[in-house]
């Protein structure tokens, strides 16, 4: 005998959550400002963090460089595998670089004073 129920995707378990900036910097402050005798796991169940993920961030932070690991660590991820986010140029960058420094450049021309 045939079910009146159309066929559906079975209930799937909840997948771990993306964490944003906002997660990664309050970790990273966490960790620099931790006290004695306190644990890193300690430090990232208080952010509801899970340890390995604080543990990849850190070992992100210390390949990509401490200052800019904070903020700025896709684009430094994207420079280190030689590819450049945002949309692709339309103007070669020999275009450009003529503009800039070449003859015509405007910055080396002199401004005309009123």
């Amino acid at each position: 005998m045939a079910s009146n129920e159309s066929p559906r995707t079975p209930e799937q378990s909840k997948t771990q959550p993306e964490y944003d900036t906002g997660h990664r910097s309050a970790y990273f402050w966490r960790r620099d400002h931790m006290k004695d005798g306190e644990k890193v796991s300690d430090v990232a169940e208080e952010l509801g963090i899970p340890d390995r993920t604080g543990r990849r961030w850190m070992r992100e932070r210390k390949l990509m460089g401490t200052p800019t690991a904070k903020r700025r660590v896709r684009k430094n991820k994207a420079a280190s595998k030689g590819s450049k986010l945002g949309r692709p140029w339309l103007i070669p960058q020999e275009v450009l670089d003529e503009m800039v420094g070449g003859v015509y450049a405007l910055r080396s021309s002199n401004l005309a004073i009123l």
